[in-house]
């Protein structure tokens, strides 16, 4: 059998005060701005002969494909009752579970260890940087563009497409993760989200397992969509190598003022962890840098919180508060730590206390990627002001460390301590 999928421009046009710079976010990677495409068909072999099993599959990817309506995407598939081709399809089966408990954790010389291995995983999936645009170097990988006189003076921000590494652990988690972790970057840049991109890859022949996954994958992507309200300005459905997924998001920073780099700039800056302390391993860099493992649970996920933390960022912001943002993700804690340090224009060090964020095991606090945190840079005499803010907001907030004039990043937990030198990081991480 075939199934073939109908993808038709999106109806939800970009808001007024993007339009202008359509073309200029095209030449940073968003498609279909200036000149929508016109509706097109993809055919794919699915694996299986006719049966209500396999009806039953295509009814509720169907239903996924009506989710994304929602939020402006166009997608209907039918069943084609004839013989598919002779291409081996690709067949996804669930990747294996083990909880933390599997892997021994680590004391300090493992984890002295594990941090250049974590930084060189994260750098060997790293993206080309797209952070430099009209306001400089952010040290991240949001991009500023100048937006046209119909901007009234506003900055856009482009956070390019990332894949979605989660997908393959849990496809409609892992889609909603993608979302959310492109909507915190922008953020945490100082802009507010307006619209998302996404690009759904799927190969020329699936399974039936696998075209669940591709449902799950839809699903996730609508629903987080829809939750955050920000609509889909890309065709979503298209041909590829194998079933993933990329996600991009488009932002406007109302104020130049308001732009947030992602690295220190000064010894003395505070550094304050906003949300919880990670204790999520599965489908980390840790774990495959360490371990060569891909495997899961994939982190937990709440949509409401994340909400809440980046109202709370926007408005620490705007007020001035924070000199930089940098979401936790790739690398975790320790990661994000040391990549602050890592893009900064002069070289600075820092000394971590983690202490008061528990006793949680150390390879899941210290490189856990689970989500809704971020580690914020502040003036000391600020710091009451970011954790008063946090708590009246119901977002955790804890001070983890101080940026400092030495070259080296230390290290403190409740069970270990260690250091690096910030050079030897540099030329591991290919800074």
């Amino acid at each position: 059998m075939k199934l073939r999928f109908f993808v038709a421009p999106p109806k939800l046009a970009l808001a007024s005060e993007l339009v202008g710079s359509a073309p200029q976010l095209e030449a940073v990677g968003f498609t279909g701005l200036v000149q929508p495409p016109a509706e097109s068909t993809l055919t794919i072999d699915l694996a299986a002969s006719a049966s209500p099993e396999a009806e039953d599959a295509v009814r509720k990817l169907a239903e996924a494909c009506a989710g994304l309506a929602r939020v402006g995407a166009s997608v209907r598939c039918e069943l084609v009752k004839e013989p598919a081709a002779d291409t081996p399809a690709l067949v996804q089966e669930a990747v294996a579970v083990a909880p933390a408990a599997a892997f021994h954790d680590l004391d300090g010389a493992r984890v002295h260890e594990a941090l250049p291995k974590v930084l060189a995983h994260v750098a060997q999936h790293r993206w080309p940087a797209a952070s430099r645009g009209v306001a400089g170097e952010l040290g991240g990988d949001v991009a500023l563009l100048r937006g046209n006189a119909g901007t009234g003076g506003k900055l856009i921000a482009a956070a390019p497409a990332r894949a979605a590494r989660f997908v393959a652990l849990d496809p409609e988690r892992g889609a909603q993760i993608a979302v959310v972790e492109r909507l915190r970057a922008l953020v945490g840049a100082g802009a507010m989200p307006r619209a998302v991109q996404a690009h759904v890859f799927v190969p020329e022949a699936l399974t039936l397992p696998a075209l669940a996954r591709l449902g799950d994958i839809l699903q996730g992507l609508a629903e987080a969509c829809a939750y955050f309200e920000l609509g889909l300005t890309g065709v979503p459905l298209t041909g590829g190598a194998e079933l993933g997924l990329q996600v991009a998001a488009i932002g406007v920073v109302a104020e130049e003022k308001h732009v947030t780099r992602a690295v220190v700039q000064e010894a003395g800056e505070n550094l304050v962890l906003l949300g919880e302390a990670p204790h999520e391993l599965g489908g980390s860099h840790f774990v495959a840098a360490v371990h060569g493992l891909q495997t899961g649970p994939v982190p937990e996920l709440d949509l409401a919180a994340e909400k809440r933390l980046n109202k709370t960022l926007l408005a620490l912001i705007k007020g001035g508060v924070l000199m930089a943002v940098r979401h936790v993700a790739g690398g975790g804690l320790l990661g994000t730590a040391a990549a602050m340090l890592l893009a900064a224009p002069r070289v600075l060090g820092a000394k971590l206390d983690v202490t008061p964020l528990g006793g949680a095991r150390a390879d899941a606090l210290l490189f856990g990627e689970s989500q809704g945190r971020v580690l914020v840079a502040v003036a000391a005499s600020r710091v009451g002001t970011v954790l008063t803010e946090a708590q009246i907001r119901g977002v955790p907030a804890v001070l983890v460390g101080e940026v400092t004039e030495t070259a080296t990043l230390n290290l403190k937990t409740r069970s270990l301590a260690t250091e690096w030198s910030v050079a030897d990081l540099r030329a591991t991480a290919g800074s």
